[in-house]
Order: structure tokens, then sequence, then C-alpha cells
């Protein structure tokens, strides 16, 4: 059975990634699947623009500036531990020889991207990203070199005003984050997406892909894996 792991980003919560559980719910391949909702604690959640308005309105730009480069040094310094958690998680629910997706949007691929080499080595791994902070880079050498991971979708805007304003704020931005750049890779398929940075949660094109995704995985040969065909 395959085992499908979300993990959200930062000031964010799984139940902000409802939609990619009630997507294929319907079509009920959820029965030949299990999803795990990773939450960890990555500083307060926002719910809406107006949670942003209201902090802005009460604590002044000056405040509400500090306090989310307070409450993102915070969250990084939590990636770690929470990887080790997702490991976890992965090794204990998937089943030998089995397949993990995982589903990772913004500081989420970052937790991801710790985690993969933790993984057991007999599990085939597919991953489905968005908005991400991670290095391009990082993941081009990991994805050419780990053979067990099989396929990865990388969804990104290069106009996503988060991405683009925030990580140069707190100092990154010396490096091409993969919600903003392509992926290069045989295994990979970039798509760029015109929509905010939690505007993929309610992404037709996204929802639809991924449901064709899991869709895919739950229906394979035992055995076998999927990639892309030139």
């Amino acid at each position: 059975m395959l085992q499908v792991f979300l993990v959200h980003g930062f000031r964010s919560h799984c139940i902000n990634m409802l939609s990619f559980y009630e997507a294929y719910k319907k079509d009920k391949i959820h029965f030949k699947s299990n999803v795990h909702a990773h939450n960890w604690d990555a500083g307060t959640i926002i719910q809406s623009k107006f949670d942003t308005v209201f902090e802005v309105l009460s604590k002044g730009l000056r405040g509400h500036a500090d306090e989310v480069m307070d409450q993102w040094s915070a969250a990084v310094d939590r990636i770690d531990d929470t990887a080790q958690v997702l490991v976890k998680t992965i090794n204990d629910s998937v089943p030998q020889g089995g397949d993990a997706l995982l589903v990772a949007h913004s500081m989420g691929t970052e937790v991801v991207l710790q985690a993969i080499s933790h993984i057991r080595k007999d599990i085939d791994i597919y991953l489905f990203f968005m908005a991400g902070i991670a290095n391009s880079l990082v993941y081009e050498d990991l994805i050419e070199h780990d053979a067990r991971i099989r396929l990865v979708y990388n969804y990104y805007s290069d106009s996503d005003l988060i991405l683009e304003r925030y990580l140069p704020e707190i100092g990154i931005c010396f490096y091409d984050p993969i919600g903003m750049f392509e992926i290069d890779g045989k295994k990979v398929s970039n798509v760029n997406i015109k929509c905010g940075h939690s505007g993929y949660f309610s992404s037709r094109p996204v929802l639809n892909k991924y449901t064709e995704l899991v869709t895919q995985l739950v229906n394979k040969t035992p055995g076998t894996y999927m990639r892309f065909t030139s």
C-alpha cells in the first residue's frame, strides 16, 4: 500500500494541505494508500492575509519583521529534529520494498532534504514539491546520485513574492531556491505555475497532477517503479 507523507512549511500546518487528501478521496484510491500528516512547530500559524495584517497593525512593521525573523530562525533550528521524526514515521510505515510519496511545501522541502539520506534503503521515493526554499543545486546532486529517488515533480513560480522578498531579507540570497527555479535532472519534471506562495493548495493543475501521480503509484505492478520517458 502506498504511503503518502504531507510536510508543511513555515508558519503553516498540514490542515492547509487538506486539499491533497480531498483531491483523490472522491476517486476511492485512498483505500489503496495511507496519508500521514507530518505536523511540526514551524512558527505561529498564518491562516489568512488578515492574520498578517493584524500582526502588522498590532506590532508595527518593525515589530512584525523582527518576530518573523525570530520565528524563522527557530523553525530552521528545528528542521533536523523534525526530519528525524519524519524518517521514523516513514521507516515504520512503509512495508519492505514499498513506495513513499513525500509531498512538501516551502520549508517542508528542507525537512525532506534532511530526511532522505536516513530513509530505509529498500524504499522507493517519489517527491512532489511546491514553493520550496531548498537549494536547487543540492537537490540536483541528491536526485542524481540517490537511486531510490525515482521521480520528482517540482512546482515553482518565478513570481513568488514571498520567496522573492523574504529570503533575501533573512539572508538566504546566495542560492536558487527550488520554489523559484528548476531542478535539473532526468528524473525531474519542473512546472512553472503562476500562483501565490500558498496558491498551490487550491491550484487545479497541481491537484490534478498529484491525483494522477497517486493513482499511477497505487495501480502500478508491485516491484516496479515509475520514471519519465523521453
